[in-house]
């Protein structure tokens, strides 16, 4: 009898972990369809309404530059790192003043930018791999003060696509972009 006891205690235990592991992998799939979605969203908000979209990223720089000077003030974070990220979202700052219109590689804000990422990305991952923080730390400070900003930007690369060659940045003709032969 005590046998049966054991097969249905087992069988019982199988159970509950096909069931926790299927309500995992489900709930994976949600997330990502829901962050498909978002992102799908934001693009099509860059598209269809650049200037707000502008002004998104414009305050998201604002309150991640306000973060970092909380924790310049308050926490007993490295003060060199978090000049290094005040430096960077400087540089995605001055990115603003020509968007959406970013030309590419002959802008030197640009590279700046990308520089700045780079090397704030690669100081924070040596923080945190010297210091104990736990995972669920690192992606949080990560998302929020490290790729907020250049993930928004990345999402509005495609806004340059509806820009025709010779339109000026008011969007009336300024001709030189066009075929015609005349």
């Amino acid at each position: 009898c005590s046998s049966w006891r054991g097969t249905i205690v087992l069988a019982g235990e199988m159970i509950w972990s096909t069931l926790i592991y299927t309500s995992l992998y489900v709930f994976i799939i949600w997330l990502s369809l829901a962050v498909t979605i978002g992102i799908f969203y934001c693009a099509d908000l860059a598209e269809e309404h650049p200037t707000i979209f502008g002004k998104i990223i414009k305050y998201s720089i604002i309150g991640v530059l306000v973060i970092h000077l909380i924790l310049f003030l308050e926490w007993e974070l490295p003060k060199l790192y978090i000049i290094i990220g005040i430096v960077s979202h400087g540089c995605y700052f001055q990115l603003l003043k020509d968007y959406p219109r970013i030309q590419g590689l002959t802008n030197p804000w640009l590279i700046a930018s990308l520089v700045a990422l780079v090397i704030d990305n690669a100081c924070w991952l040596w923080y945190f791999y010297t210091h104990y923080f736990t995972m669920m730390e690192i992606l949080c400070f990560g998302q929020l003060l490290l790729w907020l900003v250049p993930f928004l930007y990345m999402i509005s690369l495609s806004v340059n696509d509806n820009v025709l060659p010779g339109l000026g940045t008011n969007g009336h003709g300024g001709g030189g972009g066009g075929s015609r032969g005349g």
